[in-house]
C-alpha cells in the first residue's frame, strides 16, 4: 500500500506569515525586505500547494497584521513607513503577476529560465482564460482579502494597487505610442489595459469607502484658520475633527492617509471622488499643508536666537530644518498641492457655493504662514548678504537648505493659490444667505485682496524668480506671473476695495521708512517692489487725492534710485500708469474708470467716478512738469535705457496734451522744449548745425533725440509742425551717418504704424519734401 507524500512546504511563504502574525524588531527595522517578500507571494502565491495561487488568505493577513497598529506614542516615521511599504508591495505584485501571465521572466529574479515551462505555457495559452481575465480574478481575489481590514492599511494596500494598474496602463500607452519596443505582439498589452474598464472601478471605490472610514475614525488634521470657525462648522465636523496637539499615534494617523491619499485619489475617476465629504476633505488637505511647513513657524529658530551665527551642521537650527525637511508631510507637499487644486476644481463644476468659505480659509492660512515666515526670516543674522562668499562656511550649507524650503513654499502657495483664484472666477457669485450663514462679507475681491496679501509677504522669495515684473522672453516662473495679474484682475473689479488696498500698501511704506532694529535693506525693497508692481495694475481705480498724497509721493524718493533697479523701475511704471490712465480717462470722457497697466490681463471692470477734465488738469499740472524733468536727468548713461525713455517720453506727451486745447498745448510744448533744451545743452550744435561733443554726451544726445522722435503720434494737431520741423533739424544736423540713418527710420516707423490718420496727411507730406536729406530711406508701396 503506498502512501502519497506530502507536498513540500514553501518556507518562504510560511516565514513570511510568521513574521506578520508577530513581527519581530527586526523585521520591523527590514521593511525593504518584507515588501519584496509580500509582493513576490501574493502575485505567486504558496509554491507546490492546493489552492495555493490564491492571494485572498496572504492579503488577509497582511492588513490585519498588528505591525499596523499604532499605539499613541508611535513615531510619524514608523507610522509612515510601514504604510508606504504596504503601498508598495501591493503596487509591486500587480507588476510582477502581470510578468507571471505574459511568461515574462519575474522582475524580482530575472534570470531565471522560463524555458523548462515552455510546453505547459504553450498548453495553458490554449486551454485557459485570456490573460486579462486572469489578472481581473486575481485582483478581485485580493479584494477580498482586504474586506473587513482596518481602513488605514486597507487604504494603503487599496491604492498600491491602483497605482499598480495605472503603471501597467501607462505601459501599454507607451507602446502603442511606440516609445517602448519588445511587445510580444499577441495583443497582451490590449488585454492589460482592459483590466481598467473592468477591475479598476471596483478598486476606486474601495479606495473612497477605506478614505471615508478614516476621516470617521481619527482625528482631522484641520488648520488652524478651521478650527477657529468651529461654531460655523457641522455637528459631522465637530464631532470629529479634533485639534489633538503634537504628532504621534492616532493624532497624525489621518494626516499621513492624506499624504498617501496625495499619490492614490489624482487616479480616481472624479464622479466617485464626489462621493467623499469635499468640504472635510479639502479643509483636511489645506490641514495637511500647512503642517508640512509647520503652520510658518518653520524658521522659529530666528526668534528664538536671533544673533547666533552658530548655524552649521550640528546646531539645533540646523537639526529642525533637517527633520522637517525629511517629513512625509513636506516631501509630498507639491502633490498634495495638486490634489487640492483638483479637488477644487471638482467643486467648480458642480458650481456649488459652499466652495466659498473653504477658499476664503485657504487664503487665509496662506497669507499667515507667509507672515510668520517673513518674521522669522527678518531675524536672519544674514538676511542683507549680497553674495554667497559672505556668508560663513558652516551656516552656508544650513542657509542653502533654508532657501530650498522658502522656494518649496512659494511654488505650493503658487499651486494651491491659483486654483482658489480660478475657482473665483468660475463660480457663481456667493449669494446672501451663504455668506451669511457661514461666513460673512466674502467676496471674490476680499480673496483676491487676502491672496496678494500673502504673496507680499513672500515678496523677498518671489525676487529671487525675477519679481512679477520680469519682461524676459522666458518666464522663470511663469505660473506666479499668472496668478499674480489673474488675482489683481480679480481685486480690481471692486473698485472700493481695491483703492482700499493701494492706499494701505502706500502707507505701510510710509510706516516702515523708519528703519527698526530687524529692518532688512533687501526684505524692504522686495516688498516695495511689489507693492509698486499691484499699484501700477490699480492706480486707475485711486481717486486724485490718493493719487497726488499717497501713490506719487511714495513713487518720488525711487526715482533716482537706480542702484535699486526693480524699484526703480517699477516706480517710473507706477508714474506712467498714473499718466496713461489720466489721458484715457480725459480723454474718452465716460467717467469709467480704465486700468492702464501694462499686462493684459489686468483690465478693471471697476465703475468708480472719473475725474472730470476740468478736475484732471491740477493732477496733470503737477505731475507732467515734474516728471519731465526727471525723465531728462535719468537719460544719462546708467539709468534708464533708450527703450525706456521712448515709451515714458510718448506716454507723458499723450497725457500732457488730453488736458484741453490752450492748457494741452502748453504742457505739451513745455516737455518738448525742456527736451530740446537738454538736448542743445549735451550737444551745443545738435538743432542748429554741426558740432561736436564727449562720447558720453553723444550717445545721451542721441537718446534724447529717439525720445523726440517717438513723440511724434501723440503730438497735438496744431503742434504738428512745430514738432516735425524740431525733428527735421534733429536728423538734418546729425553728424553721424549710421545714428542718421536710424533717427529717419524711426520717424518713418513711427509714421507709418503709430501716427492718427488725421496726423497722416501732414506728415507724409513733411516726410516727401524731407526724406531726400535725411537718407536713402523708400516708403513701402
Amino acid at each position: 500500500m503506498s502512501i502519497m507524500s506530502a507536498p513540500p512546504i514553501d518556507r518562504g511563504y510560511t516565514s513570511l506569515l510568521h513574521h506578520l502574525h508577530r513581527p519581530s524588531v527586526t523585521i520591523l527595522t527590514q521593511l525593504d525586505a518584507l515588501q519584496a517578500s509580500i509582493a513576490y507571494h501574493l502575485a505567486h502565491g504558496q509554491k507546490n500547494q492546493l489552492n495555493g495561487q490564491i492571494p485572498t488568505p496572504l492579503a488577509a493577513t497582511v492588513v490585519g497584521s498588528s505591525m499596523f497598529q499604532f499605539p499613541d506614542e508611535t513615531d510619524v516615521e514608523i507610522i509612515n513607513g510601514r504604510l508606504e511599504m504596504a503601498l508598495k508591495a501591493f503596487r509591486n505584485s500587480v507588476h510582477y503577476k502581470a510578468h507571471a501571465l505574459l511568461g515574462k521572466p519575474d522582475p524580482a529574479n530575472p534570470s531565471a529560465s522560463t524555458s523548462s515551462s515552455s510546453s505547459h505555457g504553450i498548453l495553458s495559452s490554449v486551454f485557459s482564460l485570456p490573460m486579462e481575465s486572469k489578472l481581473s480574478m486575481w485582483t478581485r481575489e485580493v479584494l477580498n482579502g482586504l474586506q473587513g481590514g482596518p481602513s488605514v492599511v486597507r487604504f494603503a494596500c487599496l491604492g498600491g494597487l491602483l497605482v499598480g494598474l495605472e503603471d501597467l496602463e501607462r505601459q501599454w500607452a507607451a507602446r502603442k505610442a511606440g516609445h517602448v519596443t519588445g511587445t510580444d505582439g499577441n495583443g497582451e498589452a490590449d488585454e492589460v489595459v482592459a483590466v481598467r474598464r473592468r477591475t479598476r472601478g471596483k478598486i476606486e471605490e474601495e479606495v473612497i469607502v477605506a478614505l471615508a472610514e478614516v476621516m470617521e475614525a481619527y482625528p482631522l488634521p484641520f488648520s488652524d484658520q478651521s478650527m477657529n470657525n468651529r461654531g460655523r462648522r457641522s455637528d459631522w465636523e465637530l464631532e470629529f475633527a479634533q485639534n489633538v496637539p503634537g504628532m504621534t499615534g492616532r493624532s497624525v494617523v489621518a494626516t499621513l492617509v492624506f499624504v498617501l491619499s496625495s499619490q492614490v485619489l489624482p487616479l480616481v475617476a472624479e464622479e466617485r471622488l464626489r462621493a467623499l465629504p469635499l468640504e472635510i476633505f479639502l479643509r483636511s488637505l489645506l490641514g495637511t499643508i500647512s503642517s508640512a511647513f509647520q503652520r510658518g513657524k518653520i524658521f522659529q529658530g530666528f526668534h528664538e536666537n536671533p544673533n547666533s551665527g552658530n548655524m552649521g551642521r550640528g546646531s539645533k537650527f540646523a537639526q529642525d530644518l533637517t527633520m522637517v525637511t525629511s517629513s512625509p508631510q513636506y516631501r509630498s507637499a507639491r502633490s498634495l498641492a495638486g490634489l487640492f487644486a483638483r479637488t477644487t476644481w471638482t467643486f467648480v463644476i458642480a458650481k456649488t457655493q459652499h466652495l466659498w468659505p473653504i477658499l476664503n480659509e485657504t487664503v487665509l492660512v496662506f497669507e499667515e504662514m507667509a507672515r510668520s515666515i517673513q518674521e522669522a526670516w527678518r531675524h536672519n543674522p544674514w538676511v542683507d548678504v549680497q553674495t554667497e562668499e559672505e556668508i560663513p562656511e558652516p551656516a552656508r550649507e544650513t542657509l542653502t537648505q533654508a532657501w530650498g524650503v522658502l522656494k518649496t513654499v512659494l511654488f505650493v502657495t503658487v499651486m494651491v493659490q491659483q486654483s482658489v483664484i480660478t475657482a473665483t472666477i468660475y463660480l457663481p457669485p456667493p449669494s446672501q444667505k451663504t455668506t451669511t450663514y457661514l461666513e460673512p462679507n466674502i467676496t471674490p475681491a476680499s480673496v483676491a485682496l487676502t491672496l496678494l496679501q500673502g504673496l507680499s509677504n513672500l515678496s523677498f522669495v518671489i525676487t529671487k524668480f525675477g519679481g512679477v515684473t520680469s519682461t524676459a522672453r522666458i518666464s522663470v516662473f511663469p505660473q506666479l506671473k499668472r496668478l499674480f495679474y489673474s488675482a489683481l484682475d480679480v481685486l480690481s473689479t471692486d473698485q472700493a476695495t481695491s483703492e482700499k488696498f493701494v492706499i494701505s500698501l502706500c502707507e505701510s511704506r510710509k510706516r516702515n521708512a523708519t528703519p527698526s532694529k530687524w529692518s532688512s535693506r533687501v526684505m524692504e525693497s522686495a516688498r516695495m517692489a511689489f507693492s509698486l508692481a499691484c499699484i501700477e495694475q490699480l492706480a486707475s481705480n485711486v481717486d486724485d487725492e490718493g493719487i497726488q498724497s499717497q501713490i506719487f509721493d511714495m513713487c518720488v524718493p525711487n526715482l533716482w534710485d537706480y542702484e535699486n533697479r526693480e524699484v526703480y523701475e517699477s516706480s517710473h511704471s507706477v508714474v506712467l500708469s498714473l499718466l496713461a490712465a489720466h489721458a484715457q480717462r480725459v480723454g474718452d470722457g465716460s467717467g469709467t474708470i480704465h486700468t492702464a497697466g501694462k499686462h493684459p490681463s489686468a483690465i478693471s471692470r471697476g465703475k468708480g467716478k472719473a475725474p472730470t477734465t476740468a478736475g484732471a488738469r491740477p493732477l496733470a499740472e503737477k505731475i507732467v512738469p515734474f516728471y519731465t524733468n526727471c525723465l531728462l536727468e535719468n537719460s544719462v548713461e546708467g539709468r534708464l535705457i533708450s527703450a525706456q525713455l521712448r515709451i515714458a517720453f510718448a506716454t507723458l506727451i499723450r497725457s500732457a496734451g488730453s488736458c484741453g486745447d490752450v492748457e494741452g498745448d502748453a504742457l505739451t510744448w513745455l516737455c518738448i522744449q525742456s527736451l530740446l533744451d537738454v538736448l542743445s545743452a549735451v550737444s551745443p550744435h545738435s538743432t542748429s548745425g554741426p558740432g561736436t561733443a564727449a562720447q558720453g554726451d553723444t550717445e545721451r544726445a542721441h537718446r534724447l533725440r529717439l525720445m523726440l522722435v517717438s513723440s511724434l503720434p501723440a503730438m497735438p494737431l496744431r503742434l504738428l509742425p512745430k514738432g516735425l520741423e524740431e525733428i527735421r533739424r534733429c536728423i538734418v544736423y546729425e553728424n553721424d551717418q549710421s545714428r542718421k540713418e536710424e533717427l529717419a527710420g524711426e520717424v518713418l516707423k513711427e509714421i507709418l504704424e503709430r501716427v492718427g490718420d488725421k496726423e497722416k496727411v501732414i506728415v507724409m507730406k513733411w516726410w516727401q519734401n524731407n526724406r531726400e536729406s535725411f537718407s536713402s530711406q523708400e516708403i513701402p508701396s
